[in-house]
């Protein structure tokens, strides 16, 4: 990644401290409202697509491109234009994260604790009141015992050991923190909300497999679902790919599954997008009289 020149740092730098001390001056309801659908805070796919266009393939175009992933494997990509403009959309996104978004949101939720604008209780009122994760689903095995449940309860664990410790290391000004816990527990969580909110809005969340076997879909799957993709605004889906399922992105389902992160792999920084990952799928408004 290229760095930028010390005075578009700079000047970045003060617009991001600008537009924090704005944000942080209203209601915590009103900030989490802006984390949960400010247009401006992750880059959009429209934009993202009119710069991959607009970017020169004639050098790629004439040779094979070997990718390492976490674990350095390796993989020969797709030759296709349509696949090289995906992977630069990525490579973008990648880079604006990096540069603008993670930068954002770390002032937000640090300064917003500091200033008890933003706290495990009012974080998880707002989930509860304000997004479908509060509200109570009805689930039923086998043998049609029925369970009721809220995934506000199963995602509050992690998001109170993320406050413990982020509250802890500002109090005695040390950095050390380990999110190990609820990044691992918010990863594999985040497929389980998505196949409820599939299965609310009847989109099937099974498939034949390998021998005819009936088997539970892929959160890629998913995700590449019709309904899925009508449902959701399209920034909200790079997002999801990006930070969950794809290769040329943060891949976290894979990595995590597979214990290929390691302990400078789980910071605060995956922590604050995943976050934000849960409440924008939160606020789609489903029926869940069914």
């Amino acid at each position: 990644e290229v760095p930028l020149p010390e005075e578009d740092a700079q000047l970045l730098f003060d617009y991001l401290k600008e537009k924090t001390e704005n944000l942080l001056k209203h209601t915590p309801e009103e900030i989490f409202g802006y984390l949960i659908s400010g247009g401006n805070i992750f880059p959009s796919m429209r934009a993202l697509r009119e710069m991959a266009k607009g970017q020169d393939y004639s050098f790629p175009d004439l040779v094979t491109t070997m990718r390492f992933d976490i674990n350095k494997n390796v993989s020969k990509e797709n030759d296709s234009k349509e696949e090289k403009e995906k992977i630069k959309i990525y490579e973008n996104y990648h880079y604006y994260v990096n540069m603008s978004v993670l930068p954002f949101l770390n002032r937000v939720f640090i300064e917003g604790i500091k200033s008890s604008k933003i706290t495990y209780d009012k974080l998880v009122k707002f989930i509860l009141e304000r997004t479908w994760l509060g509200q109570e689903l009805i689930d039923s095995d086998s043998t049609q015992e029925i369970t009721k449940y809220r995934w506000i309860s199963l995602i509050a664990p992690s998001l109170h050991e993320y406050f413990l410790q982020t509250e802890s290391a500002i109090k005695s000004n040390n950095s050390f923190t380990n999110y190990i816990m609820p990044i691992d527990s918010l990863t594999l969580k985040f497929e389980g909300v998505l196949r409820d909110f599939a299965k609310l809005i009847n989109v099937s969340t099974t498939m034949t497999g390998k021998g005819n076997v009936l088997r539970e879909k892929y959160i890629e799957e998913l995700l590449l679902e019709e309904e899925i993709q009508k449902y959701f605004d399209e920034n909200d889906l790079l997002l999801f790919n990006y930070l969950f399922v794809s290769k040329n992105g943060m891949n976290l389902r894979n990595n995590i599954a597979h214990s290929f992160l390691r302990f400078n792999n789980y910071s605060f920084q995956v922590m604050h997008l995943l976050i934000c990952a849960f409440l924008r799928i939160g606020k789609y408004k489903i029926n869940l009289k069914s």
